[in-house]
């Protein structure tokens, strides 16, 4: 089974202003079910001018202590 952190690696994710703010309400409200299953459930695009995962967080402020 590929692992979580493999399957981000090489593709690419549309994650729309409305998908951050629910996220963020999601964080807030300690549902972090909700936010592992938004994250499980996306689909990977072809052709578009996309963000890394990590990009996203660094943009947005939000900082993690990796591996």
């Amino acid at each position: 089974m590929k692992s979580i952190s493999n399957r981000y690696d090489n593709e690419k994710y549309v994650i729309t202003e409305e998908d951050i703010c629910d996220l963020l309400l999601a964080y807030s409200n300690h549902d972090y079910e909700w936010i592992i299953y938004f994250f499980e459930t996306l689909e990977p695009v072809q052709d578009s001018i996309c963000y890394t995962f990590e990009e996203i967080l660094r943009n947005a402020g939000i900082t993690f202590q990796g591996k």
